[in-house]
């Protein structure tokens, strides 16, 4: 498995060079990651102590999102693969851990630097500076994926 190393996965996807096993493998860890995601939405999305900044949070989270799939595709279809799941599932692993450290460094630089700038803000919901921080992370997200799937359809 590529855990980090982006460019040999993207040069095994580009050969076809997975195994079996190596597909089977690649999908185990996608939707144990994904199962995970599902589980936890009912912590994450409490809807009795959402704020307006949480609707416009989800709001730009499904759009960006949307549109970063509604490109992956389009680039996918250009590019006359054989599958469109494997390579997005394979990239979402290495993608995901540099997702995980671009959050938390956003979020070390925006609270203990940028927050003491800003007018007061409390801690205890969503603020203008989750908002920020979730907006830059997930655009960065996919456009992760574009550059690495025009890279695999070369």
């Amino acid at each position: 498995m590529y855990i980090w190393n982006i460019n040999a996965l993207i040069t095994a996807l580009r050969e076809d060079s997975f195994t079996e096993k190596q597909k089977k493998n690649y999908r185990s860890i996608f939707w144990i990651i994904a199962a995970i995601s599902v589980i936890s939405l009912p912590i994450v999305y409490d809807f009795s102590t959402m704020n307006q900044i949480d609707i416009i949070d989800s709001i730009c989270f499904i759009m960006i999102n949307g549109i970063g799939l509604f490109v992956l595709f389009r680039i996918y279809k250009k590019g006359n693969k054989k599958e469109f799941i494997l390579p997005y599932i394979s990239l979402a692993i290495p993608i995901l851990l540099r997702y995980i450290l671009l959050v938390n460094a956003l979020n070390g630089i925006g609270y203990f630097l940028i927050y003491d700038l800003l007018p007061y803000q409390s801690l205890e919901e969503t603020n203008l500076m989750d908002l920020t921080i979730s907006i830059i992370v997930e655009v960065v997200y996919n456009l992760m994926f574009i550059h690495y799937f025009k890279k695999i359809n070369k």
